[in-house]
């Protein structure tokens, strides 16, 4: 369970994440957990998913930078607008803070299962991690495209 932890532990307390961390939380692995952040969860289940711990040095707190980041040719990810399963879904792109989900399952009608987290969200207010059903496309507005997979 350690291991799979450390995809959503901030690399300050031993974990694979550059993301925001909430550092308050004062129990265990909790600590200096990514999971309030959307990049952070997102990140963490794209490399948990493909069994890696690369890290992404561009990459900052937000998700309005995460697209931008992985776009240019060299980046080492592959990007398109169509959502697929196993994906990063990413929104408001540019913009100072953006939001991404990550999609569990894309069926062919568009529909998907995508698990989402929220800064301001907490364990215990229940708005941590959130499940979304429905086309990506559609959840948020200024949907960009999703991050696929590293080339």
């Amino acid at each position: 369970m350690r291991e799979i932890q450390k995809y959503f532990t901030h690399k300050d307390y031993g974990g694979y994440s550059d993301c925001i961390h909430d550092g308050d939380i004062k129990n265990l692995w909790w600590q200096g957990s990514t999971l309030s952040n959307c990049v952070g969860l997102a990140w963490g289940l794209f490399n948990l998913d493909r069994g890696t711990k690369q890290a992404f040095k561009r990459m900052t707190g937000n998700a309005g930078d995460l697209y931008a980041n992985c776009r240019p040719n060299g980046s080492g990810f592959v990007v398109g607008y169509a959502p697929k399963t196993s994906s990063i879904a990413v929104y408001g792109a540019g913009t100072k803070a953006g939001h991404v989900v990550y999609l569990l399952y894309v069926w062919r009608s568009g529909q998907a299962v995508g698990i989402e987290s929220n800064y301001s969200g907490t364990m215990s207010n229940g708005l941590c991690l959130r499940v979304k059903l429905g086309n990506p496309k559609n959840w948020y507005k200024q949907y960009r495209g999703c991050i696929y997979d590293f080339t």
